[in-house]
């Protein structure tokens, strides 16, 4: 059965799940416990993904973070090396130098913020889309586990009892007709007794 299945479409989420399915269908085990444990693993894989993503998303804070303390520490080295006995020139140099060092320093702090912002809509998206699509892949494969369950003990049990009944019914059925026409014979025996008698 598992062959039927498209090559290409056996690699998608469904796919691998209905492979699942079917392979446990053919080992004989009951679907709805292994889909469950199917649905379970899926949704531990969606969260390890999650978990990676996340710790990515918090890296351009930090790399911003990092911009911003070289920008600084560029900043104020300009500043030590201004002194009292520098002339105006050397001193507005070294002021624009310190305004630059600042303004890179912001700016990696913007730039991080920024993609942190970015890549947590990104994500909060994608995150939603793909609860959405295991969902839609968890509700497809219960159908298909419903539909293809083997019948669960309590069934088989239940299936047996009526038989028993239908059985025992059709044997006290057939016991009062077979009583009832030995009556009738009896009847018509004595009968035709009585009837023969009067005629002679």
């Amino acid at each position: 059965m598992v062959e039927s299945i498209p090559a290409r479409f056996r690699d998608s989420l469904l796919g691998r799940r209905i492979v699942n399915l079917v392979k446990g269908f053919e080992r004989g085990e009951d679907l709805g416990p292994l889909e469950d444990r199917l649905a379970e693993k899926d949704f531990e894989k969606l969260e390890q993904s999650a978990n990676l993503v996340s710790w990515v998303r918090g890296l351009p804070p930090v790399i911003g973070l990092l911009g911003t303390l070289n920008g600084l520490r560029g900043g104020i080295a300009e500043i030590a090396n201004l002194s009292g006995g520098q002339d105006i020139n050397q001193l507005r140099s070294g002021l624009q130098n310190f305004a630059g060092h600042s303004s890179t320093a912001f700016d990696t702090t913007l730039l991080g913020i920024t993609a942190a912002l970015l890549l947590s809509a990104g994500l909060f998206f994608l995150r939603e889309r793909e609860d959405k699509h295991l969902a839609k892949v968890n509700s497809i494969a219960e159908g298909l586990a419903r539909r293809f369950e083997r019948p669960g003990r309590d069934v088989e049990a239940i299936e047996r009892f009526s038989r028993s009944i239908v059985e025992a019914f059709a044997t006290k059925v057939q016991t009062t007709m077979d009583s009832l026409l030995d009556r009738i014979d009896a009847t018509m025996a004595s009968r035709s007794g009585v009837f023969e008698a009067s005629v002679a």
